[in-house]
């Protein structure tokens, strides 16, 4: 990606620049009555008026040929001193260049190639900016959203220990929403959804929300140990689609907000909630099935 550099020097030009200009035009060895009559001369053959302000411009331009030194902050007027205080700050001693891409937006490839560009630059700069900022805040908040998931999952199989007791029950619990959370990410590649810095967080709610359908199940399966596959199955999976369906409903009205962020929130809720609770009604009974094939009967077996 190529860039365009806004800068002091588009205003003032460096010392070593206007020192070159200064020899060059002192080797013309310019007359100012001959400039001036000149151009006085041209004004009338091309039927211009010639008014003072005609004399002072080239007065001017005159004085300016004329310098012998680099002109500073100070020698400029009164506007382009104030543009110039976008570029410096005269307290400080600190100078800004602003860099726009030439023909496209600022992206992850055009920022690491501006960082590599300017990374052999001697100490006392620094690069900054929204598209920066926005970056690394981005890549910072992804990052501790994984950690928070991960701890999450974690402090979720840590309280099912403690609950059922058993590994078999704990992996069994945990299969619909880790095949749930598979298909969100799958579902959510096909959809075209990104992950950004709000909607990271669901997929440490989608943990804390979509476990309770398997235990949903094996409390049930430990209460009723004595009924039906088909009659239990339908118990269990009953409630787990009136929970679903409420959840839904709560987090779904998120999706018609007008701030981008909170609305995919919103659909990554939904995408991940639909999913672990498909997956339930496909690995519930057999999970049901195993249980009942392997005799058990409860956490003391």
């Amino acid at each position: 990606m190529k860039w365009t550099v806004v800068s002091l020097g588009d205003i003032l030009p460096p010392p070593h620049k206007q020192n070159r200009t200064i020899r060059k035009l002192q080797g013309i060895h310019v007359n100012p009555d001959v400039v001036e009559k000149t151009f006085l001369s041209a004004l009338g053959r091309y039927n211009f008026s010639i008014e003072d302000k005609n004399r002072a411009y080239i007065r001017n331009l005159l004085r300016t040929l004329q310098n012998s030194r680099p002109f500073g902050i100070d020698d400029l007027p009164e506007g382009l001193k104030r543009k110039a205080g976008m570029f410096y700050d005269s307290t400080s001693g600190r100078m800004t260049a602003y860099l726009y891409p030439r023909h496209e937006q600022w992206d992850i490839n055009g920022i690491d190639a501006l960082r590599q560009d300017v990374a052999h630059l001697d100490e006392g700069w620094q690069l900054t900016g929204w598209q920066l900022l926005e970056g690394d805040l981005k890549s910072s908040i992804i990052k501790e959203s994984l950690t928070a998931a991960l701890l999450s999952f974690l402090f979720i199989v840590g309280i099912l220990y403690v609950h059922f007791r058993k590994l078999v029950l704990i992996v069994l619990v945990q299969l619909p929403l880790v095949f749930g959370i598979v298909c969100t990410l799958g579902l959510m590649g096909t959809a075209g959804i990104g992950f950004n810095y709000i909607n990271i967080s669901a997929i440490a709610m989608i943990f804390g929300i979509s476990v309770d359908y398997g235990v949903y199940f094996m409390q049930s399966f430990l209460e009723r140990r004595g009924s039906r596959d088909n009659l239990l199955v339908k118990h269990a999976f009953k409630n787990i689609v009136i929970c679903s369906l409420t959840t839904m409903a709560g987090f779904g009205s998120l999706i018609f907000t007008n701030f981008r962020g909170i609305s995919s929130l919103g659909q990554v809720i939904i995408i991940g909630i639909i999913s672990c609770l498909v997956m339930s009604a496909v690995l519930l009974p057999v999970s049901d099935r195993l249980l009942r094939n392997e005799g058990f009967k409860g956490p003391g077996d």
